[in-house]
């Protein structure tokens, strides 16, 4: 399923390039591309539609979420994961607040 859904990434990615490239912030686009087809393929697999894929996301709300799991699965940076995301770091930091305050103890 990874192979299928990098090969699928690689190709979406290919065809809107011009576009991607000129964004003011291109990773971010990718990152997105990529969560909505690793949903995709996770649904498509389990024959689950709108489930979370993974258990922080099904806990914590995406944007939460997705901080949590590049900052402590991954180890990027907050500056790492703002750029990747598309947002600005002070919004990574308020995320990992509000999902430590959701997830006490975790």
């Amino acid at each position: 399923m990874s192979r299928t859904v990098v090969e699928t990434a690689l190709g979406d990615l290919a065809t809107i390039w011009p576009a991607v490239i000129s964004s003011s912030r291109p990773a971010a686009v990718v990152w997105g591309l990529l969560n909505t087809l690793i949903s995709s393929a996770v649904h498509a697999r389990r024959g689950i539609a709108g489930m979370p894929v993974d258990a922080v996301h099904r806990v914590l709300p995406a944007a939460q979420a997705d901080s949590v799991i590049l900052l402590c699965r991954l180890q990027l940076s907050e500056t790492q994961a703002a750029e990747l995301m598309g947002v600005d770091e002070w919004a990574v930091t308020s995320h990992l607040r509000m999902a430590q305050r959701n997830m006490p103890g975790e």
